[in-house]
């Protein structure tokens, strides 16, 4: 049950009671208590200009040889707060790229800082049904002598709530930290990040975990799960494990594709959309569509459907099925115009007043998702390793939803408009 003062924001029940991991349940009543993020106008800004990043990224990864044709997802957002931490040390051209890569302008900083605390503290409680957490590190090297500037760890602490470490990262005492911090931080589902060989090499860590576990607001019925054909891109045909429904959803049609809402939790802040190719169109299409602009198209119309029942009945097919992912990105991220970090340039002067030279060595993201009857799990966690030089919709009745070939899906918290995941189901 949801408890009637939905209208407050979270940042209400923050101030109530300070705890990420967010018990929104009303100590009155015991039901669910369902929030708000408020944003700002110039924080609305960013968010969407953060969106188009999301599909801007997302598609420059999917085009690498790792992930073109094959199951895949990645949290954007993950990112994001790597590079917001990477940017809060960072001066000069190694900033400037950051921030456009990121859409802000030079002087910008601050408004990356602010969105990432308003979201770090207050998505995971929008609604007590959702279990999300958003978490951060900062670990130096402190066999290389190497210590975090004053101001560098007090941003890092108040927009980001990361916690600063030192370790020998010459030990293995120091790789299971970080792998067992990482695993703490996302339910065991990314149970390491750093091998001991290349954090032998490294002077800072930043690293960034996203969890996200949540039941549909309407649970598929496990009886109706039933093995199907489901036809890949490569033209192969592979049997599954479908899911079905048939039942009152939020569906939209793009030309290219179909656009199925599915809600998350009490409150239907979350939804994950589901963007189904038609037939002689591909992934690939649905992705060149893709921009903050349309997917405020498809909210508009979850919140016209959450808040007017406009819904219509449907005949659902969807894959139950896990995907994982592990993406080194410092190509992709200097392809998008974000080369500087990559190169010895003393442009992190702001993080330590040790490390000559610093530059990121390696950006990796580590991610996991698993969509079945219950609801959707799903984790991210990004590193970054730094070294120094030396080193419309469709209204007739039920309509048919049946997602038996590749599709891309994508998972927003309503309220703030961010996204949180993005990925691609191929069958495997």
């Amino acid at each position: 049950m949801v408890c009637p003062d939905d209208n407050k924001t979270a940042q209400d029940e923050r101030e109530k009671n300070d705890n990420s991991n967010g018990d929104t349940s009303d100590p009155n009543t015991g039901c669910v208590v369902v929030r708000s993020i408020s944003l700002t106008n110039s924080q609305k800004e960013a968010v969407i200009r953060n969106n188009d990043f999301t599909f801007n990224f997302y598609r420059a990864l999917s085009k690498t040889d790792g992930l073109k044709g094959k199951s895949n997802v990645v949290s954007p957002l993950s990112l994001t707060y790597v590079l917001g931490m990477l940017n809060a040390g960072a001066t000069g051209q190694t900033s400037s790229e950051i921030l456009k890569l990121l859409g802000y302008g030079e002087n910008d900083s601050q408004a990356l800082n602010d969105l990432c605390k308003e979201l770090i503290d207050n998505a995971p409680i929008v609604d007590g049904s959702v279990k999300l957490r958003l978490a951060d590190l900062v670990a130096t090297a402190s066999n290389q002598s190497i210590t975090l500037a004053d101001n560098y760890i007090k941003t890092v602490k108040n927009y980001y709530d990361g916690e600063a470490v030192s370790l020998d990262f010459t030990s293995q005492s120091a790789v299971d930290f970080i792998n067992g911090w990482c695993s703490e931080k996302t339910e065991g589902t990314i149970p390491s990040i750093v091998s001991k060989d290349n954090l032998a090499a490294s002077l800072l860590v930043l690293l960034n975990t996203v969890y996200f576990n949540a039941p549909w607001t309407h649970p598929f019925d496990k009886a109706e799960t039933k093995d199907m054909k489901f036809n890949r891109e490569d033209g192969k045909k592979v049997t599954l494990p479908m899911m079905h429904c048939e039942g009152a959803v939020c569906l939209g049609d793009e030309g290219a594709y179909q656009v199925l809402g599915l809600s998350y939790g009490e409150g239907q802040r979350w939804t994950m959309y589901i963007l189904l190719p038609h037939e002689g169109k591909t992934v690939d299409d649905v992705l060149a569509d893709l921009s903050a602009k349309r997917l405020e198209r498809f909210a508009r119309f979850t919140s016209l459907y959450v808040e007017s029942d406009m819904a219509v009945d449907v005949d659902v097919l969807l894959p139950r099925f896990k995907s994982e992912s592990s993406n080194l990105l410092n190509d992709v991220i200097a392809g998008m115009g974000a080369p500087s970090m990559f190169k010895p340039m003393n442009e992190f002067t702001g993080m330590s007043p040790q490390a000559k030279d610093l530059l990121v060595g390696l950006i990796k993201q580590n991610a996991a998702i698993e969509v079945s009857e219950a609801g959707t799990e799903a984790a991210a966690a990004t590193i970054a390793m730094m070294y120094t030089f030396d080193g419309g919709h469709t209204g007739y009745t039920k309509p048919i939803f049946h997602a038996d070939h590749p599709f891309v899906f994508l998972i927003q918290e309503a309220s703030s408009g961010a996204v949180f995941f993005i990925g691609t189901y191929q069958g495997e």
